[in-house]
């Protein structure tokens, strides 16, 4: 399934639009939306599956970036861009509602530790 999502993408990030180029070809990396196992249950399917390089990947699974059901990305909160989303991979909207949730939770508690 991976390697489904990265071809779709030419391994281009769903999120800033970055190809990285090396001597052995394009890189990216797969992101699952909503988590897998405890407690976030995630399914392991390409409907919950993104492609991003890796500094969007550390950041969204880090939750600094998320997307907005309408497919805004945003950062700590803040609109930064649009998700780019090919018509051949339906994404399931309820994963990405899901993400957003628990990522503005752990952004707002990360920016009221630091004060």
């Amino acid at each position: 399934m991976a390697q489904s999502v990265k071809k779709l993408y030419a391994d281009t990030c769903q999120m800033c639009g970055l190809q990285l180029q090396t001597a052995a070809g394009t890189y990216s990396e797969v992101a699952h939306i909503r988590p897998l196992g405890i407690p976030h249950n995630g399914p392991d399917s390409l409907n919950n599956l993104l492609c991003l390089c890796p500094n969007c990947h550390t950041q969204f699974d880090g939750h600094a970036l998320s997307v907005a059901p309408d497919g805004t990305v945003l950062r700590f909160g803040v609109p930064v861009g649009k998700l780019v989303v090919n018509a051949r991979h339906e994404l399931d909207f309820s994963q990405l509602a899901y993400q957003s949730e628990i990522s503005s939770g752990k952004s707002q508690k990360s920016s009221t530790e630091d004060l």
